[in-house]
């Protein structure tokens, strides 16, 4: 009997013993949920100084579905490890609380002296059920002189500066597989901002060689946060997800007109629509008056810049894209390979410092430009705005403008406003700076409003740069998340659900619309996968935008050609951009590029393209291009109404064509001759 209790005791103490040896590692990783590992991290706020910190929520599971698919809680923890690189000690508490190996972590380029030749990035790995995972956080934030590389561009294929990041990146990994034996590993890489363009590209070359590294396309897990345009291709990768917050004009870097894109499939966060006036600045002079367009009576060196806000308020990211398309129609890449270095090194000197060390700078360039307003400098802008650039009045007018902002430059009191390293790194800057700005300053000068585009960038700065910052991102992605909205995950409705277009044609350019409906449209819009999700329970809405666009070189081209191929006789009367997203229970919203089968589209043609002219007839086409490519559409056009009914697979571009005909006369008498 005696024997027996002991055994007892012992059994029951053992018990308790495994008990504890259970449930205390638990208690210390804070889990929440089975197999979700909770835990707190700090990051630092676009524009403060002071460290935030906010809860994380992680899970191995995460990684056991394809990386093709959408996952929001992995959305948002790629994201919050994209945040911590602003501080190396700060990705490695995280990775160190999710499980990620503490000793077996790779940091480069993270120290406190970053060029223009650096890239940082943090690896580390993981063991999992699922197999090896790997790591890959990029910097994006606080990379200091890491900034003058966002203009390095190259003359064509991907932009240079994120290309040559992203293969070092790829280098990395493939030597810390090497040195681990890790080779076939899952692959998990994020970054915002430039480290989002930068991980996009290295998500694009993987793609391209999945066998060196032993993996499939399910594999790859790349999420990108605000990320500028990098990719010479559209691959459309389902494996790399681009999350972009729409308000924000920083992926709309660089611009499509180029032939830009990102690699990924771009996911639009539900953000709530801002509407912003566009202002006009005006140019007034007081005591000039014009002799004629080149001369000046010269009266009082004063002029001002006053601006005048345009009714009705327009949205913010409409906005945004038609000043992307107004960029890049004034100027080009071979331009930017010219002065892109000079735009750099200008900028440098205002970034990465505190708000005292710029409101002294800006102080000191306010004082300069004072100085620079004078009839002089009208005449020099006048003499440049009316002759052909490149002539030699052009240059002779230039070489006056960039003198004279010298001459203003080193007759203002510095004082303590500059150092003699920034004086020095603004006036080596100024000539590229001028040269570039100057196409552009004429284009906007020569629309209805007086520098409206530049006024109503100025005018509404404040308002486009704060939707990049990182809190505002982090915000609308929570958003999507159920473990921070306590929300219901995806796919956890059983009830079929609901599909529908929510497109609003009203502030589409040609007033758009899709007029293909139900059960057809989303077959041709919707992947299988995404049906499947639509039959077992997921809300499903899509949207087309369009807008007044602009297109590539080499797109024009081959828009040419095909007209002249068609034997046509026909005119472009403008370019639209056509953009469809797609949302899924709920993702975000999802751009396609494609789309299964043809679906109609219905625009209202403006008043400027129809015919007002009694002896012709004039016909509207709708030509798809892009990629170098021009092909045209099955068309109706409905002269009454002026409405143009087309029919299209391909959401990038598209070019309306005028082609005018002689109206057939009837000569007919009423009383033809009976030939008796």
């Amino acid at each position: 009997m005696i024997k027996k209790r002991l055994f007892r005791r012992i059994a029951a103490a053992a018990l308790c013993v495994c008990v504890l040896l259970c449930y205390v590692p638990s208690a210390l990783a804070v889990r929440t949920t089975p197999g979700i590992i909770s835990g707190e991290f700090t990051y630092y706020p676009s524009g403060e100084w002071q460290p935030e910190t906010d809860s994380f929520f992680y899970s191995d599971a995460y990684f056991a579905r394809t990386g093709k698919a959408p996952d929001p809680h992995l959305r948002s923890m790629s994201l919050i490890l994209a945040l911590t690189t602003a501080k190396l000690e700060r990705t490695e508490d995280l990775l160190e609380k999710a499980g990620f190996s503490a000793k077996d972590i790779s940091a480069e380029d993270m120290d406190g002296s970053p060029t223009c030749d650096t890239i940082g990035s943090v690896i580390s790995h993981k063991s999992t059920v699922y197999g090896e995972v790997i790591a890959v956080a990029i910097r994006g934030v606080n990379y200091g002189k890491e900034w003058s590389n966002n203009f390095e561009t190259g003359a064509d294929g991907d932009i240079k500066g994120f290309s040559d990041a992203a293969h070092r990146i790829v280098n990395r990994i493939k030597e810390y597989e090497r040195r681990r034996g890790l080779h076939g590993a899952k692959l998990w890489i994020t970054g915002y901002s430039r480290g989002g363009a930068v991980a996009d590209l290295a998500g694009k070359y993987i793609n391209a060689s999945l066998a060196d590294f032993g993996m499939t396309a399910d594999d790859l897990y790349v999420y990108t946060f605000e990320a500028p345009a990098g990719s010479a291709e559209r691959t459309g990768c389902e494996n790399i997800h681009n999350v972009t917050n729409p308000n924000d004009a920083i992926p709309l870097v660089y611009p499509e007109a180029w032939g830009l894109s990102r690699s990924g499939v771009t996911e639009l966060l539900p953000a709530d629509e801002i509407r912003i006036y566009r202002k006009e600045l005006t140019l007034s002079v007081t005591g000039l008056g014009l002799t004629n367009r080149y001369e000046l009576i010269p009266g009082e060196d004063i002029w001002t810049m006053p601006t005048k806000e345009i009714s009705p308020a327009v949205p913010l990211d409409a906005f945004e894209r038609e000043f992307a398309a107004w960029l890049s129609s004034g100027t080009g890449r071979a331009e930017f390979v010219r002065y892109g270095g000079d735009i750099a090194d200008l900028l440098e000197v205002f970034a990465f410092r505190g708000l005292a060390d710029n409101a002294r700078l800006t102080m000191f360039m306010s004082r300069v430009m004072t100085k620079m307003l004078s009839a002089a400098t009208i005449s020099y802008i006048i003499s440049l705005a009316d002759c052909k650039p490149g002539s030699e009045k052009y240059e002779d007018a230039l070489d006056k403008l960039t003198d004279r902002f010298y001459t203003a430059m080193d007759s203002t009191e510095r004082g303590d406003l500059i150092t003699g390293e920034e004086f020095d790194a603004v006036r080596r800057a100024v000539p590229g700076v001028i040269r570039f700005a100057l196409p552009l300053v004429r284009g906007d000068l020569s629309s209805e409003h007086e520098l409206e585009f530049f006024g109503t960038f100025i005018g509404n700065l404040e308002t486009i740069v704060s939707e990049h910052y990182i809190q505002k991102v982090f915000a609308l992605v929570k958003k999507t998340d159920s473990y921070y909205t306590d929300g219901v995950d995806i796919g956890a409705r059983t009830s079929e659900g609901t599909f529908g277009d929510v497109t609003d044609s009203e502030r589409n350019f040609c007033r758009a619309a899709v007029t293909t409906a139900g059960d057809e449209l989303a077959r041709a819009v919707l992947t299988a996968d995404e049906l499947a999700e639509l039959n077992t329970g997921s809300n499903v809405i899509v949207s087309l935008s369009a807008s007044e666009s602009a297109v590539r070189p080499e797109d024009k081209e081959a828009l040419a050609n095909a007209l002249t191929a068609a034997g046509r006789g026909s005119r472009v009367g403008a370019y639209m951009g056509l953009s469809l997203t797609k949302k899924v229970g709920n993702t975000v919203r999802r751009r396609t590029a494609s789309s299964s089968s043809p679906v109609t589209v219905t625009i209202k043609v403006p008043r400027g393209l129809l015919n007002r002219d009694s002896s012709v007839i004039r016909d509207i086409d709708a030509v798809a291009v892009g990629g170098g490519k021009a092909d045209f559409l099955p068309c109706r056009f409905d002269s009454s109404s002026g409405t143009l009914e087309f029919e299209t697979d391909s959401f990038t571009f598209c070019a309306l064509i005028l082609r005018d005909r002689p109206a057939v006369t009837d000569s007919t008498d009423e009383n033809p001759p009976t030939g008796e």
